[in-house]
This record gives C-alpha cells, structure tokens and sequence, in this order.
C-alpha cells in the first residue's frame, strides 16, 4: 500500500512539472530569425539584399514618419525598405500567402497559433488597421508587425521594420536623439577655459 501511493505521489509530481513546461513553452518566445526576411537581418545592406532577393522589378522612394527610405518592389508581394541616409535595410513588408516564418506562420494564422509561437500580446490599433506588434528584446525600434483581418483575425501580412509606426515615434525618437546630442555636448563643454569676470560693488550693487 505505502509502496503503490508512494507511485502515484511519483507520477502527480511528475504531471505537474510537465504542466508547468508546457504551459511556459505555449507562451511562445522571441528570436533573431524573427527580425529576418529570408535570412536577411535588419541593418544589412543592399549588397546582401540583391545577393538574395535579386534585382528588384522596380524602386519607389517614400517619405515614412519623417525618415526617407528608398522600397525595392519583388514579385509576390514583397516590399525591402532601405534607408536613404545609410544605405541599410529598414523595412521589410510581405504579403506573399504562401511565405512561411517560423513555426509554420503563414497567411491564415489565427491569435492562437501566433501566441504559442510568439508569446501572448495585444493586438493594436493603428492609422491604417489591426496589428499583433513585438519589440524585438535587445533592441526595441525593431518590430515583428503582424496585420490581422479585422473581421475574421487572421493573419494577412508580415512587416519587419526598424522605421516609427507611427507620427509620435518619430517625434519621439527625435526628442531623445536631441537629448543624448545635448547631454553628450554639454559633458565635453571645458567651462575653466573660459575667462571669470570679477565681481565689482559700486554703490552698493553688483557688476
């Protein structure tokens, strides 16, 4: 008797660690891949964009949130951003139904199946749309942005982007900027170097 409740004591500890496992592995997870477009990051260059997607059919320049980005235009739906003012990748946009990220994330996915690869989110209301948008963990200003239908939510587009989403990121994004040049200024100022200006007292006031 004590040997067959010592079993199922065994065997309960068990079940509940493997509860605990799989519910953290359901809340999905962030990786690098994520931020990637056939294997090309986020910040490469237009060399590394035309090794693998080839020449695009054409280029259109756009004015996104303030920043100038130059968008190379490919068969089936996919859009590669690249930024006027260094030359390097800062947005991808894919609406190609059959591109598959990873886990199997396609066109159709539901909030379940993007959750248990991802991990749990709120889906956001932007300008133009629905959106399940995840920062990615070392760098928040690069974003997985996945556009949901708003009468079915599913899946419908991939966007890979570094660029603001929306008016007030960039403004934002400028003020901090400013900030840090601010900061950065006034740490290197050598105020000893300028001349002290005496103090004089006449009638009682000071010059």
């Amino acid at each position: 008797m004590l040997k067959k409740s010592l079993f199922l004591w065994i065997i309960a500890i068990l079940w509940t660690m493997s509860s605990i496992v799989f519910a953290a592995g359901s809340q999905g997870h962030l990786e690098d891949l994520d931020f990637s477009c056939k294997g090309v990051m986020l910040g490469a260059t237009e060399k590394e964009v035309f090794q693998v997607f080839g020449e695009p059919l054409y280029d259109q320049q756009r004015h996104v949130h303030g920043k100038a980005v130059v968008y190379y235009i490919y068969d089936k739906g996919y859009e590669v951003g690249i930024s006027v003012k260094n030359r390097c990748v800062v947005d991808f946009i894919i609406k190609d139904e059959n591109y598959q990220a990873r886990d199997g994330i396609r066109y159709g996915a539901t909030p379940y199946k993007i959750t248990l690869t991802y991990g749990k989110n709120k889906r956001q209301q932007l300008e133009d749309g629905v959106y399940y948008i995840y920062e990615r963990p070392c760098c928040s200003k690069e974003r997985l942005v996945l556009e949901m239908d708003d009468d079915n939510n599913f899946l419908k587009s991939f966007r890979i982007t570094s660029l603001p989403l929306k008016e007030d990121d960039f403004w934002e994004a400028e003020e901090a900027l400013s900030n840090d040049v601010d900061a950065d200024v006034a740490s290197k100022l050598d105020l000893g170097s300028y001349p002290h200006q005496d103090i004089v007292k006449i009638r009682g006031w000071e010059k």
